[in-house]
């Protein structure tokens, strides 16, 4: 028998008396076991944790997103969409418009919201909002002399919005203008055609309206926001991040879905 297994067995398993130092022993063995067990456990959930917020932000971030580095928005150029289709890895890219608007309600209810212009079909490849609406429908085409209007439910609720309303968006770009050629700002008319929900941790958009649409809301013509892309698989967001810097210019910025909401990632990973 081995030295060290011998003095265990000595001290553990005593037969002629509990002497102070089995107790001692017995007593420390007991606490490192529970102490490791709930360590085990916390760690356990952590983990759990993280998977579980990673995939509920997964399902609204894109896994690569490109933006431009020194401005608000840019020319979706065929250059662009070429060197992101030839990369392999990237299954579907969706260009968006993004800005904050008045949105005010026919009641004199206004509420400053987050509003995302998106080509309905690209956009579904992307994130699948059909799954998540709660009412109406999808549909953001102009009908009647009126384009469509998919709100939040959070949205809906402040302002006692249905589904059918009018509203009316107006942007800072709009207010802007207005102010410079001495006239009244142009408003947009909208109808509610839906309603959509998904669990939010971080701020999202309040309002989803065609991208055309957004486009002469904010006063950018044919130019993007940014350009949202879904990998086949989102381990591989650094290496796609690295190609794309390699192959776009200075102009453009990459930022993958860790980068996104990095401080909330480094907050579980500590």
């Amino acid at each position: 028998m081995k030295t060290t297994g011998f003095i265990a067995r000595r001290y553990l398993f005593s037969k002629k008396h509990i002497s102070l130092i089995s107790t001692l022993t017995m007593v420390s063995i007991t606490g490192v076991t529970i102490g490791t067990a709930l360590l085990i456990v916390v760690l356990s959930v952590f983990n759990g944790f993280f998977d579980v917020i990673q995939g509920f932000l997964l399902q609204n971030d894109p896994d690569i997103r490109i933006e431009a580095t020194k401005a608000d928005s840019f020319l979706m150029t065929d250059e662009l969409k070429t060197e992101i289709a030839e990369i392999s890895e990237i299954q579907a890219a969706a260009p968006y418009v993004s800005g904050r608007a008045l949105l005010a309600f026919a009641d004199g209810e206004n509420k400053v919201a987050q509003i995302k212009g998106i080509d309905v079909k690209e956009y579904a490849t992307i994130n699948e909002l059909n799954k998540n609406l709660t009412s109406g429908s999808l549909n953001l085409r102009v009908q009647n002399g009126k384009p469509g209007l998919v709100a939040s439910e959070e949205l809906m609720r402040e302002l006692n919005i249905n589904v059918g309303d009018e509203v009316v968006l107006l942007s800072a770009a709009g207010m802007q203008k207005s102010l410079t050629q001495f006239s009244f700002p142009k408003r947009y008319r909208f109808e509610v055609r839906g309603v959509f929900s998904h669990f939010q941790i971080t701020p999202g958009p309040s309002a989803l309206i065609d991208m055309e649409a957004a486009q002469r809301l904010f006063e950018m013509r044919n130019r993007v926001t940014g350009v949202d892309i879904r990998l086949k698989k989102h381990q591989q967001a650094d290496d796609v991040k690295n190609k794309l810097q390699q192959t776009l210019s200075n102009q453009y910025t990459v930022s993958t879905w860790y980068d996104l909401q990095q401080s909330l990632y480094d907050i579980m990973y500590l």
